[in-house]
């Protein structure tokens, strides 16, 4: 019986951890700053050093899901607003632009508060395996011209 009530308490304490974590996330949006997870992480003092390597573990917790559900349904609806007045008749150009600028913000932070990758990097290249890939295409194009 003392494992399985060490364990409830030990639950308890990481579902308050994150929900500081989440807290200390919402407080930065709210103030502009760019959030920065490992950074929250380490300073939030809830988790070991490690963590802060991995924000997936805590933003993916139902706990942090919970604390941010209010915040994220409030930006969705600013969302919609925006893509309804995007929507609407003869608006200027510098609206449009204003518009779409808080069309990606509200996107990014939607994606960042619901623990989702804010951008997608995985088919990014490096310079070197670019450069080989040219490399490859002017070796092709050349002995194709030779034939």
């Amino acid at each position: 019986m003392r494992g399985w009530h060490k364990k409830l308490n030990m639950a308890n304490k990481e579902s308050e951890n994150a929900k500081a974590v989440a807290k200390a996330v919402i407080e930065k949006v709210q103030k502009g700053g760019k959030v920065v997870m490992r950074n929250i992480i380490e300073k939030s003092g809830k988790y070991a050093p490690s963590m802060s390597a991995h924000p997936g573990k805590i933003t993916k917790t139902q706990s942090y899901q919970k604390e941010m559900r209010p915040v994220v349904n409030q930006l969705e609806e600013l969302r919609q607003k925006t893509i309804n007045a995007l929507n609407g008749k003869r608006l200027p150009k510098e609206r449009v632009g204003e518009l779409n600028n808080l069309l990606k913000n509200l996107n990014h932070d939607i994606e960042l508060l619901s623990g989702k990758p804010t951008e997608r990097n995985e088919n990014t290249l490096t310079q070197e395996q670019l450069d080989e890939l040219i490399n490859r295409r002017a070796k092709t194009n050349n002995a194709s011209r030779q034939a």
